[in-house]
């Protein structure tokens, strides 16, 4: 009976983890040359909110920064931006792009992108569910381990 409850409750944990998102971040640095276009790619859920943070560090320093759904559409269009700092709640699941436009100029310029991704749970940041969710496995195996010890 002892490990038929041990197993019960790590299958119960793992089904949990299984059905968290992993919290994505990137980081980048990179030259972007005259009259070139760059595309990023990135996989998020609906629900996600997305912080994205980008610096063009250079002389002339405007580039075009667009963001487009799965279905190609115009989430975000940022026009002739030199740095961009926003903060967005993701509708659809998909596949997005982070499109870089250095359309209307010949020098290169070096960028500097950021962002992350948080993840929600029945509305709650996913590591506040997991810390939640982890405390009542420990303390429910403490509880199994006490009523199943052998009584003096």
């Amino acid at each position: 009976m002892k490990i038929a409850t041990s197993a019960a409750i790590l299958y119960l944990a793992y089904l949990l983890f299984l059905s968290v998102g992993f919290v994505q971040a990137a980081s980048e640095s990179f030259s972007l040359d005259g009259n070139e276009s760059v595309s990023r790619p990135v996989n998020l859920s609906a629900g996600d909110e997305l912080y994205v943070k980008l610096i063009v560090e250079t002389q002339h320093n405007m580039i075009n920064f667009t963001l487009l759904s799965p279905e190609n559409r115009v989430v975000l269009e940022k026009l002739n931006v030199a740095s961009a700092e926003f903060k967005l709640k993701i509708l659809v699941t998909g596949e997005y792009r982070f499109l870089f436009e250095n359309l209307y100029s010949s020098e290169s310029k070096h960028i500097t992108f950021y962002f992350s991704v948080q993840h929600f749970i029945l509305g709650y940041p996913q590591e506040m569910v997991l810390l939640f969710a982890t405390a009542f496995i420990v303390l429910g195996a403490i509880v199994v381990f006490v009523a199943m010890s052998p009584k003096p």
